[in-house]
């Protein structure tokens, strides 16, 4: 498992989208902010909504995209055959988790210097939010990735699921005074609960922490009860189109 893990890290590394949105975006994005965010309660604000943001958008535009690879070029249907595909999916979702704790790392100590936020961490919130964040995002990828059935589809719903949620979560301007529209849209945006998390966890703004909580716990049951009736139609329809797996009969 440790070696098929390493395996997809070098993988992502030498996928130049990924290495983008993973590692470059973040960087452009911060260091642009603290050229012109001045205030330090704005930049306060601004700091968990990077925090969620990344976490999203390294899943969002990985995930879907590797998972409708593996599916169009019949990978999945192979290994389910001759091995185990569990294990497959563990290595991958282990490396992506393992750039995921670094890259969160990262931009907590990137945004802090670069924006001057005064920190004040809770430790077991922090834990907590990264859990939270990483599993429910994690459900929501790969929920999109079985979706769709080609590499193509999987990163044009990927666009459209980050940018729904990136309108709608409050990260770049306070919901409270926002159009009541899009206080209607942020009651059913994961992104929003999340932020929130990470708001309390990292700079302990007053949140309604269990409401949060509960509130991704909801979304994480049901992208859960969601993706495990679309694999198991899956299973019992079998391959829509010729794969690698049929051409190797």
């Amino acid at each position: 498992m440790k070696k098929l893990t390493i395996n997809f890290l070098k993988a992502d590394l030498r996928m130049p989208h990924l290495m983008f949105w993973d590692w470059m975006f973040p960087l452009i994005l911060i260091i642009a902010f603290s050229l012109f965010v001045k205030s330090q309660e704005f930049s306060s604000f601004l700091l968990p909504g990077f925090v969620s943001l990344f976490i999203l958008q390294s899943i969002i535009f990985s995930l879907p995209y590797r998972l409708a690879q593996y599916r169009e070029q019949g990978i999945l249907d192979l290994i389910s055959k001759k091995g185990s595909p569990t294990k497959l999916l563990t290595g991958f979702y282990l490396s992506r988790i393992v750039i995921l704790v670094i890259q969160t790392a990262l931009v907590i100590v990137l945004g802090t210097f670069s924006l001057g936020v005064t920190l004040d961490v809770n430790g077991v919130m922090l834990l907590a939010s990264l859990a939270i964040s990483i599993l429910l995002f994690l459900l929501l990828g790969s929920l999109c990735g079985w979706i769709v059935k080609s590499q193509n589809s999987a990163l044009g719903l990927a666009q459209a699921v980050y940018f729904w949620l990136l309108g709608t979560s409050g990260i770049f301007y306070p919901i409270e005074k926002s159009p009541e529209f899009l206080k209607i849209l942020a009651q059913i945006s994961p992104l929003y609960y999340v932020n929130n998390l990470w708001s309390h966890a990292l700079v302990r703004q007053e949140i309604d922490i269990l409401g949060n909580a509960g509130a991704s716990g909801i979304f994480l049951i049901l992208f859960l009860a969601v993706l495990a009736v679309l694999v198991k139609g899956i299973k019992k329809g079998g391959p829509k189109h010729e794969t690698v797996a049929q051409v190797e009969k």
